[in-house]
């Protein structure tokens, strides 16, 4: 990825990744290369590695083959969801993104912002995402306009957007948002039970007045007794369990809990599949 410290403006760095992202032949990577070192100064080491994996890239173009998948599901549309949290998946730098083929990129948190925009620069779509504890404190929206402009939405990464605490449509799905984990040391994005459950709240009185169904959840923290932990600080939010009873969204997608060895298993409340998707998950709704 190109690291902050190498291109501190947003802007430039969306817009190197994107010209990467165009390259068709080795000799327009290394006027690339040569265009970034005058520009830039010497690329650090995570710069070298993108420009790296993407000559591999092109050596592979003329011998990749063909992927083609079909689903068929009664005849009614689905959409391809990519989710990614908590880790950096160093496979998505390379053809698995464009492989993958999603729809929508949602992001749940405690990922480099970096990353993000390097995703949503490669990818022809949005991508939403909510804050993680070991973000940033971003910049909440204006409550009072909450959910019916973009406008004071916050800094973050660039190009895609912050639905902490709002609801959004995106790829022809309502996507609504709740970033943060439970409280256990002073730092952002960190809530007691009875904070979640006042913005949990807030979340569904917004879909309330749209009067459109949610179709997904992204969360950092999953919902209490459904893939949290017992340590203090990967205990899941109980206000999630109400929600998700009411707005009855066909998947939540959290991140924040990591299980070693075996992947646990999809959970299930109700109708709503439970997804955590350390560090990537792709589902179709």
């Amino acid at each position: 990825f190109l690291p902050i410290s190498y291109i501190s403006d947003s802007q430039a760095r969306v817009q190197a990744y994107r010209r990467l992202n165009e390259l068709s032949t080795q000799e327009q990577l290394d006027a690339l290369r040569k265009s970034w070192r005058d520009r830039f100064g010497k690329l650090p080491p995570a710069a070298e590695n993108l420009i790296i994996l993407n000559e591999l890239k092109l050596a592979a173009a003329f011998a990749r083959p063909l992927y083609v998948y079909m689903c068929l599901d009664d005849g009614a549309m689905t959409l391809r969801v990519l989710a990614v949290a908590d880790e950096v998946a160093d496979a998505l730098y390379g053809d698995t993104l464009e492989q993958l083929k999603p729809d929508v990129i949602v992001g749940c948190g405690d990922l480099p912002f970096e990353y993000l925009e390097n995703l949503v620069s490669r990818f022809n779509g949005p991508l939403l995402y909510v804050p993680g504890n070991h973000d940033a404190a971003l910049r909440p929206p204006d409550p009072d306009w909450v959910g019916l402009s973009r406008e004071g939405a916050g800094v973050g990464a660039a190009g895609c957007v912050n639905v902490d605490g709002r609801i959004e449509a995106a790829a022809e799905l309502r996507i609504a948002g709740l970033g943060g984990s439970i409280r256990y040391r002073p730092g952002p994005n960190q809530y007691t039970q009875r904070q979640m459950r006042f913005r949990a709240l807030r979340l569904e009185i917004q879909a309330r007045l749209m009067r459109r169904p949610v179709d997904v959840l992204i969360s950092h923290s999953p919902p209490a007794g459904h893939g949290d932990a017992d340590d203090p600080a990967h205990i899941g939010f109980s206000a999630y369990l109400r929600l998700i009873a009411t707005l009855a969204p066909k998947v939540m997608f959290h991140g924040h809990v990591r299980h070693y060895g075996p992947k646990a298993a999809d959970r299930r409340i109700g109708t709503t599949l439970i997804v955590n998707a350390i560090p990537y998950r792709l589902i179709e709704v």
